[in-house]
């Protein structure tokens, strides 16, 4: 394994550690202030970190690890990594919190019910007692795993979504010197 492999590897792997710790850091501070931890503010806490350690992990890898060079594939392989790490910590995160606090889990299950109700109220269809008991049934075969779950899958897209944008944006080509040979 060459050197650059082993720095994309750790660079992405601690980026994704980071990454992960912060948003789930995110969802306890939005707890702590009264807040559904997977709420309105969940995006508001964590598309900054995502731009900020996925920028900040490509930069010391083209920087400091490489020369000040890095390719669309290496900077692309350094974000996808992070993407991958991150989605599993945060996942792992969200389903402890959930298991460790089962009234705030509950009530998250009764925020989503709110939620499809709302919705479907929105799309003018208003919800049958069949349908209302459907939605209640599924939601009561909703576990911390099965919420885990989604999150992670979620913060994988929105994840995937970033490593395009930061994959392309901080790629830089060595820069070539023309020296001009007077006659």
């Amino acid at each position: 394994m060459t050197t650059t492999t082993k720095n994309i590897l750790w660079i992405g792997a601690a980026t994704g550690l980071s990454l992960g710790l912060l948003c789930f850091s995110g969802i306890f501070i939005t707890h702590l202030f009264g807040e559904m931890p997977l709420g309105r503010f969940q995006l508001a806490f964590t598309l900054p970190f995502f731009f900020g350690c996925f920028a900040g992990g490509v930069y010391i890898f083209r920087e400091y690890k490489n020369s000040g060079m890095a390719s669309v594939r290496e900077a692309f392989t350094v974000c996808l990594l992070a993407t991958v790490a991150a989605s599993l910590v945060f996942g792992l995160g969200v389903y402890i919190f959930f298991e460790q606090n089962k009234p705030v889990f509950e009530a998250h299950k009764a925020m989503l019910f709110e939620f499809y109700n709302r919705a479907a109220q929105e799309l003018g269809k208003e919800l049958g007692a069949a349908e209302t008991q459907t939605l209640k049934d599924n939601l009561a075969q909703t576990t911390a795993a099965s919420i885990a779950q989604h999150e992670s899958f979620k913060f994988l897209g929105i994840g995937l979504m970033f490593t395009l944008i930061v994959g392309l944006a901080f790629k830089k080509r060595p820069v070539v010197t023309i020296v001009r040979k007077e006659e």
